[in-house]
Parts: C-alpha cells; structure tokens; sequence
C-alpha cells in the first residue's frame, strides 16, 4: 500500500463524522475524520489528481489517504449524522444502522451548535474558543425537517455591530454554512445504496494549537477547460470585478486568532470578493496580527516557504490549477519565551536566537486541475501555469511590503 494512504478497510467500527471548526472557504462541508483525518464529497478528477500527482507536488499538497463511503443516520428524535464506513460496505451500514435504531445509541451527544448566518455579504465575524470536553469538540447536532430544510440545535447569540457580528459556538460561521448546504444536496440526492463517496486527506491544520489559516483563489482564470459556457461567463465575469484580475489573488476565507479576546476573527468569500488591491493588503495585515500585535516573525518563514513552492510549481510544466485555493497556516499560540511585553509600536520585538514558528503551504482544491495526459482531457496547455505563478509573486511581495514597514 503506498505511503499515507489509511487501509480503510481495516476499520471495523462505523466512523461518526463531525464539521471540520477550522473550515474557512469552499462550497462543500469538510468533515473530521480523526484527528489528523479530514474527508470532503469525492470529485473524481479532483480523486485521480491526488491519487497520480507528481512526487514533487505531495510537500505542498495535503497527504492522500483514501476514499469511504457515508451514510446518514437519523436517530428518534430526528437528529442526524453522518457515519463513514469502508468502499463497498452497503450490507455491512444497513446491518449497523438497523442496529443504531434499535439501540438509539447514536447521535445522542451532548449539546452544541450554531444556527447558520444566513446573509451571503457578511463581513467579518469573531468567533470565541469552543471549550473542548475530553480530546475533542462537543458533537454538533443537526435536525431534518419535513420540507428538507436543516436546523442546527442549540441557542446562538449574536450581537450585531455594524459590519461585524459575535458568535459563541466554536465552530468557524463558513463551516456550518457549508454543513448545512452539503447535507441538504446529500439528503435530495440519495442514492438507492444510501451511501455517498468521501475522500480521505490529510488534517495539515492539526499540528497547530489554534490556527491563524488564510484561504486564497490563485491566478487570473478560475474556469476549467470542461465547463460549459454560462459557468465560464460567471466566473470571467467574477475575476474581472476582483483582486483575481489585478493580482491574481482573490481572498476566498480566514480566520486568525486574537490573543486579546481568545477568539478567531472570521473573514469570508464575499468580504473578499469586495477587497481592492490596497484592501486585500490590509487583509494581509490583519492575518498576521493577533489583536495584541503584529507577528512580524511569521513574515520570513512564510516568505522562504512561498519561495519554495514557487520554485516547485514554476518546474511543472502542462499544469493548470483552475479555481484551486492556497492555504497559509500558522499557529495562534506563540511560544512561552517568544511572550514578551508590548512595545510602543505595537510590534513584535525581536529576541538575539528566537525559534522559528512553524508555518504552513498547501494546495488545495483540484476539482478543474490539469495536464498533460490527464484523464482524456483533449486540451493541453504548455509551460507552467503563468497566472498561478503571477498570484504567489504578488503575495510575496505583498508580504515583502509589510515588513519593510513593519519590522524594525
């Protein structure tokens, strides 16, 4: 069996899955598997790209481990969860689930939940540390209505001010926005099996305590080569109008933790599709500072890893990355020693030998990736993919800008 991928099969036991609370962007809910397992909806060009990338790209890609299939679950009191089993278990989840029925054994976690903001334009959201039971987060708890529409159980406050709103629940707001529309599409669209296919991929955000992530569109085309033409104009259209076409950049998603509140501030899609260049600049900014100062050490590490990358990329030669997203990572929590009081200008100091933070690459979302001798995709583009390379240029110069004025 190749390196990384899990041998699902060797999992007996039916799986519960639960929404990933660090999710920042995407469409579609990525669920946690364990906890250096994640599992989103199985998109068979997406499954072939993981499944033959070349060695090269895997450094800067999240560790492929495998596909399984996932079932609903709906308890006696209508809650719902979705369960992973093994490819090619469907005798095996109707024997479990009659079982689970008879028991009433599942889904019957303690509760915590968060009702789904529902305005497509918001803005910016602060979301508060989950006080965590055990090793894990409190299960969340869904229910399906009669119409199909989906509630999440519990109470939510939120304080609306201006353009900012305060959630208390734990979970990202974009994570159970995506929960909720990824059960509603696999509740309408069962099929007679029941089950629906899952990829396996590595968790990259699970060495980090709490994890500053940002989320970004990369390059000055988001269209595959296999989309039809009404999908092609709204995304033309949508790159036009955004920091795609002046920097080949478009910020898709972030969250980044604030020392001062304990809490993630959140940033959206929409937020970013509104941002100018000089926005999206001080969006960068706003993602290296953690409500008490700026993480000027983030800069250097994070710089001399976009190098890297580009490196790698610029040696990839056919290769498109259409609609696929960049993921930037570090952690929130800084080292004991590195804690060091406030200085007058609100930045970092520096320390003689200070260690490194870790920080974090990945390329993610490959639904419209491709190459030369992909699949029986009949185009084939030459040299490396120019736009791609345009967007991690600019970032590093973005980056580049800010320490040059901020770093002292």
């Amino acid at each position: 069996m190749p390196e990384g991928i899990m041998d699902v099969k060797e999992i007996w036991e039916p799986v519960p899955l639960e929404p990933y609370v660090h999710q920042v962007g995407g469409t579609s809910s990525v669920l946690k598997f364990d906890d250096t397992t994640l599992c989103k909806p199985l998109i068979a060009r997406e499954h072939h790209f993981y499944k033959t990338m070349p060695s090269a790209m895997k450094e800067f890609t999240p560790g492929y481990r495998g596909a399984i299939e996932v079932a609903f679950h709906e308890d006696s009191k209508g809650y719902l969860t979705l369960i992973g089993y093994p490819p090619g278990c469907h005798d095996k989840v109707r024997l479990w689930r009659e079982a689970q029925e008879s028991s009433g054994s599942c889904g019957e976690g303690e509760d915590q939940s968060d009702e789904e903001e529902e305005e497509e334009d918001s803005e910016t959201r602060r979301l508060p540390m989950q006080q965590s039971k055990g090793n894990g987060k409190e299960a969340l708890r869904v229910r399906m209505r009669r119409t199909g529409s989906i509630d999440f159980e519990g109470d939510v406050e939120v304080l609306d001010n201006t353009d900012q709103l305060v959630e208390h629940a734990g979970h990202n707001p974009w994570s159970l926005r995506c929960h909720k529309r990824t059960l509603s599409k696999m509740w309408k669209n069962i099929s007679p099996s029941g089950t629906f296919k899952f990829i396996l991929l590595e968790n990259v955000s699970s060495e980090f305590k709490y994890p500053c992530i940002l989320d970004l569109k990369m390059g000055t085309r988001q269209y595959g080569d296999e989309e039809n033409e009404t999908k092609r104009k709204r995304k033309i259209d949508k790159c036009a109008a955004t920091t795609s076409a002046s920097l080949a950049i478009r910020l898709a998603g972030m969250q980044v933790y604030q020392v001062n509140s304990l809490s993630f501030v959140c940033r959206n899609k929409y937020y970013g599709r509104g941002l100018t260049v000089e926005g999206f600049k001080e969006t960068l900014y706003q993602f290296l500072h953690n409500g008490h100062k700026l993480r000027v050490d983030i800069i250097d590490p994070m710089i001399e890893r976009l190098l890297q990358f580009h490196e790698m990329l610029s040696k990839q030669d056919t290769f498109r990355f259409y609609s696929s997203s960049l993921l930037l990572m570090y952690d929130g929590k800084e080292h004991t020693s590195d804690m060091k009081k406030n200085t007058p200008c609100n930045v970092e100091p520096r320390s003689k030998h200070p260690r490194p933070p870790k920080v974090d690459v990945r390329m993610i979302d490959f639904a419209h990736t491709t190459h030369e001798g992909f699949t029986e995709d009949n185009t084939v583009h030459r040299g490396p993919d120019k736009g791609y390379l345009k967007g991690l240029e600019n970032l590093i110069k973005l980056f580049e800008e800010i320490k040059t004025q901020y770093a002292r």
